[in-house]
Formats: C-alpha cells, structure tokens, sequence
C-alpha cells in the first residue's frame, strides 16, 4: 500500500494533518475499540466456543455490507453480492465438516 501511495496510484490524505488532528482517533480507534474487541472476541470464544466464534468471525464482513444497505444507504455492486454470497456458503460449507 505504501507503494502505491508513494507512486500516486492511490490518493492518500497522509501529511495533510497533524499529529494533535490525528491523535483522538488514534486513541478511540486504535486504543479503545482494539482493546475493547479483543476482550469481547476473548469472552465470546469462552462463553461459544471457537467454532462458532470463528463461524460468527467469517461472517462479519458479509454482515456489515448487508447492514450497510439500511444504516447507511449503500448500494451494493454485483462483485459484492458475490463476494457476501461465496462468503456465506464458504462459513456453511466450512461449518458442516
């Protein structure tokens, strides 16, 4: 990514803020929610187990672009819908061995 930066391939805010303008979200972000989702995720594998952790895991990508479409008003591409569809039968597939 940093390549791709660099060249120019992919436009990039990065130098365009200070550290004091970075700084709360690096704290909420980065501190915060890190340490907050790996206490759930630790939690959730002690009371579910790691298989249905895992399961639950795989399909958060897929969730969060469903959820997209109502919250925020995405529109979901074709290459989209595929990649939830092939995510959700792979978790399924996975699953039942």
């Amino acid at each position: 990514m940093l390549l791709l930066i660099a060249t120019g391939m992919v436009p990039s805010n990065l130098g365009h803020f200070s550290f004091q303008q970075a700084l709360p979200f690096i704290l909420i972000q980065g501190l915060g929610i890190g340490v907050v989702a790996t206490i759930c995720f630790s939690y959730a594998v002690s009371q579910l187990g790691s298989a249905r952790s895992s399961v639950l895991g795989s399909l958060s990508p897929a969730a969060t672009a469903l959820l997209a479409v109502p919250i925020l008003g995405e529109s979901l591409s074709v290459f989209v819908c595929i990649g939830v569809a092939l995510t959700v039968i792979g978790v399924i597939l996975s699953s039942r061995c």
